[in-house]
């Protein structure tokens, strides 16, 4: 059984937390050690039964020790992940119990399936990759560091590129298109593609960001 520490500590961090222990429940995949975290004090004013126990630059990976990516922020996490796979860090996945991921789904390295979340056939799902309470259509692809918040819909055939946010609420029309480092804002309708970096809000969704 492999030790894990989850890389962040705020609130997703103590969420993916309780995600480890439901897992863990139904059957026993980590012996959780508690958290990693470059604020030593997110902790102080929250109840939680593991610590903080070190930042991410004095982590020492090693061969029984897997981390768990608890960070929302595509940017942030994908740093984070290179500079502990650059150390030769091994990274743990998620899916959680509740979820529910259909045949033929393909998922990467690190990727965290939150409670609730369903998933259906055919769907390829990069690394690093945070699906919240979501529904994902058929023939979905989402590429690596993307994170789709709760309450959203991917529909049949959308494509998103890597490092994409995509807000609470968001649903997202069949064969559409979101390009790399988008952001999509919270309750946004998108019904056309949306090109690489931007960011885009409303129903129908329009570009805010130039």
């Amino acid at each position: 059984m492999k030790k894990l520490f989850i890389v962040g500590a705020g609130g997703f961090g103590r969420e993916v937390l309780q995600w480890a222990k439901d897992t863990n429940r139904k059957s026993c995949v980590w012996d959780i050690v508690g958290f990693i975290s470059d604020d030593p004090n997110t902790l102080d004013e929250v109840e939680c039964d593991y610590k903080i126990l070190g930042d991410v630059e004095n982590c020492i990976p090693s061969v029984d020790v897997e981390y768990m990516i608890a960070v929302g922020a595509p940017k942030s996490k994908k740093k984070i992940v290179e500079n502990l796979k650059a150390r030769g860090a091994n990274f743990a996945s998620l899916i959680h119990p509740t979820a529910q991921v259909s045949e033929f789904v393909k998922i990467g390295q690190g990727t965290i399936i939150c409670p609730n979340a369903e998933i259906s056939p055919n769907v390829k799902i990069g690394s690093f990759c945070t699906i919240l309470n979501a529904g994902i259509g058929h023939d979905v692809t989402v590429d690596d560091f993307t994170t789709v918040s709760g309450g959203c819909f991917l529909n049949g055939g959308v494509t998103v590129g890597r490092g994409v946010f995509i807000g609470c609420g968001a649903l997202i029309v069949p064969g559409k298109f979101i390009g790399d480092d988008a952001k999509v804002g919270i309750g946004s309708v998108v019904i056309n593609n949306v090109p690489e970096g931007a960011s885009v809000f409303g129903n129908p969704a329009k570009r805010i960001n130039g």
